[in-house]
C-alpha cells in the first residue's frame, strides 16, 4: 500500500453565511519534527490585520480592511508559531491546537473530518471544544456545527486563543457507549 495515502486528514470550517470553506491538514509521519524547515509542513497564506484595520497580505501589501471579507479560517501552527495549511506532526504527538480565526460577526460554522478513516498512527482522533466544553469522537461521517461569535479568536488581552484542539489518546469519561445486553446477577 502507498503509505501517502494514509495518516492524514483533513479539517473543513464551512461558513454557512457565505458558504466558502477553508481547510487545514495534519500528517503523522515518524520522522516529522518541530523544526520550521520539516518537509511535510506548509505555511499558510495568512492575512494581517493592524489595528488601523488595514491589512497586509504575504507579500507585504497594504489595503483597506473592508476590500476583503471576512472569512472564517482553520489551520494549525508550527512549533515557532507560524500559521499551517499541512501540518507534518510526529506519532507521539498527544494534543494539536486547532486555531480557529472567527468572521467580524457571529455565524454559524461546520467543521467537516476528511480522511480520517486512513489514519493509523494515532487509535482515535478526538475534537475537543474548549467553548462549549464538549468533547466529540471524529469519525468519516463526523461534522460539528457551532455558532462563531467574533470573541472565539481573541482573549480580552488581545492575544490568539485556540477554541479547539484535536486529541489523538483516549479518555475514560469521553464517550460513553450505551449498549443494551442482558444482565445477569449471581448471589
Amino acid at each position: 500500500s502507498d503509505p501517502l495515502l494514509y495518516n492524514w486528514f483533513v479539517v473543513e470550517a464551512q461558513d454557512h453565511s457565505t458558504n466558502t470553506a477553508d481547510r487545514t491538514s495534519i500528517v503523522f509521519r515518524e520522522d516529522a519534527n518541530l523544526e520550521n524547515s520539516d518537509p511535510h509542513d506548509t505555511k499558510k497564506g495568512m492575512i494581517e490585520r493592524d489595528s488601523d484595520g488595514e491589512i497586509t497580505d504575504l507579500k507585504g501589501i497594504s489595503t483597506k480592511a473592508n476590500s476583503i471579507p471576512s472569512e472564517a479560517v482553520i489551520y494549525t501552527k508550527s512549533s515557532d508559531g507560524v500559521a499551517m495549511l499541512g501540518n507534518g506532526v510526529p506519532y507521539r504527538t498527544k494534543e494539536l491546537p486547532l486555531y480557529f480565526s472567527a468572521p467580524e460577526d457571529r455565524r454559524e460554522v461546520t467543521l467537516k473530518f476528511y480522511n480520517v478513516e486512513n489514519v493509523e498512527a494515532v487509535e482515535n482522533i478526538w475534537l475537543v471544544d474548549t467553548k462549549d466544553n464538549k468533547s466529540m469522537r471524529v469519525s468519516s461521517d463526523f461534522e460539528y456545527t457551532f455558532l462563531s461569535n467574533p470573541s472565539d479568536s481573541k482573549s480580552t488581552d488581545g492575544s490568539e486563543l485556540n477554541r479547539f484542539f484535536l486529541r489523538f489518546y483516549d479518555t475514560e469519561d469521553d464517550d460513553i457507549i450505551r449498549e443494551e445486553k442482558e444482565i445477569s446477577c449471581y448471589y
